[in-house]
């Protein structure tokens, strides 16, 4: 006699080998796409700073224009007073002795420019340095990680305000 029970006997689950085999193919994954990724966020974090400067830059000649007023964009050691100096990891665009714009790079970038002057910007736009004499010249973002294989963004601008952006590779500490 029957109970009318019958048994299934289908197993659902992984069993030893399968789970062992998807770990692996994970951790093989996962060895060649954390790499990548790391160069992915250096290389956002490069651009960002990069980009960053460039709309300090247009946001210092805008202000210059529309104030009829010099405004610099100068290196800081102190957040409130432009320091001429060749390090520009902290930043202010400045008119008389208005911070309009604080910037500062993230650990891991460096920002190089011009030495021991500060970017001015007349009431033209036009670019000059603390004499008054027309600028030329670049801003250097660098980043120091070892993932990108061009680690450097070079803003090259000129008296007139123009900026061109060149990517490079360079040793920066």
């Amino acid at each position: 006699m029957s109970c009318g029970f019958v048994l299934n006997k289908t197993h659902s689950g992984f069993t030893l080998v399968e789970l062992m085999v998807t770990i692996a193919v994970v951790a093989i994954v996962a060895t060649i796409a954390v790499p990548s990724f790391n160069g992915l966020v250096q290389g956002n974090r490069l651009s960002g700073a990069t980009n960053q400067l460039v709309s300090a830059f247009h946001l210092a000649r805008s202000e210059a224009i529309k104030r009829s007023q010099n405004v610099s964009l100068c290196a800081t050691s102190d957040g409130i007073n432009c320091t001429p100096r060749a390090d520009w990891n902290s930043w202010l665009v400045l008119a008389g002795n208005e911070v309009i714009l604080q910037g500062r790079v993230s650990s891991g970038l460096n920002v190089a420019g011009p030495a021991n002057t500060n970017i001015i910007f007349s009431s033209a736009g036009l670019v000059r340095d603390n004499a008054g004499a027309g600028l030329s010249s670049s801003l250097q973002v660098c980043s120091t990680s070892g993932a990108l294989t061009e680690n450097t963004r070079t803003m090259n601008f000129v008296a007139g305000g123009s900026i061109s952006i060149n990517k490079g590779v360079s040793t920066c500490g």
